[in-house]
């Protein structure tokens, strides 16, 4: 069993901590000049990869395979996020705002000094000793991006969004929201509580489905990397279970 480390950001933090996630979708990068097909079994941690000019079949000339850089099933993945500090300077993790843990004395107190003057430590540089969350790799496959499911998309933690970042990928559900409160507190004001014999209350909005969600949270993450969801590039999907640090 090998340890690796993995990035995710808050709001796919706190879906974690909640355990409304249990799979991520991270990019498969082929070796550099060469197409690839998906011809591996679901639960395969390789990627065979073949000359993109011809239609690749189970027959066809493999050109090499590219390994799942997370590992393999049974592999384990310390989480790395974001640190920021709060109002008394103290660090806290940015995703829920608890208290990173107090090292030894001469540890914690070089690291600090180290980043007296940051106020926000990105993931990626986040040390080891500061993971509070274990992952074991439960399943891995590869496949196009589009080809994620329904309950695929609640599996990414996709039903969890915050309504802060629901309202930002989709300003016109936002804009649902803010008119189906205003509409409530108007009738509050006109009728109080709902009970037998009084007008409806005002039904709340459809969200947008999981499916469509993951889409625009992808968007939001690769497009200025040229990966969109239109791109349907193939990624390596990492099915976890959280386990004890």
């Amino acid at each position: 069993m090998k340890e690796r480390p993995i990035m995710f950001g808050p709001e796919m933090v706190r879906a974690i901590l909640s355990n409304a996630k249990t799979q991520t979708r991270r990019l498969a990068k082929p070796p550099k000049g060469t197409g690839f097909v998906w011809l591996t079994t679901r639960d395969s941690d390789v990627l065979t990869t073949y000359n993109c000019v011809k239609d690749a079949t189970p027959n066809s000339r493999s050109l090499g395979e590219v390994r799942c850089r997370y590992g393999k099933v049974g592999d384990q993945l310390w989480v790395k996020e974001v640190l920021v500090r709060d109002e008394h300077q103290n660090w806290i993790y940015a995703a829920d705002g608890a208290p990173i843990p107090v090292l030894p004395e001469q540890e914690y107190t070089n690291w600090i000094e180290k980043k007296a003057k940051n106020k926000v430590i990105e993931a990626m540089h986040m040390p080891h000793v500061f993971s509070r969350i274990q992952l074991e790799i439960t399943a891995i496959w590869c496949e196009p991006l589009q080809n994620i499911t329904q309950h695929d998309a609640f599996a990414e933690g996709m039903h969890a969004l915050s309504q802060e970042t629901t309202g930002k990928l989709f300003p016109e559900y936002a804009e649902q929201l803010k008119q189906f409160t205003l509409a409530t507190e108007a009738y509050k004001k006109e009728h109080g509580s709902w009970e037998l014999g009084k007008p409806p209350m005002p039904k709340p909005p459809i969200g947008p489905r999981a499916r469509i969600r993951f889409q625009r949270f992808w968007n939001s993450l690769h497009t200025k990397h040229g990966v969109t969801w239109d791109a349907n590039p193939f990624v390596w999907v990492v099915e976890f279970k959280r386990v004890n640090p």
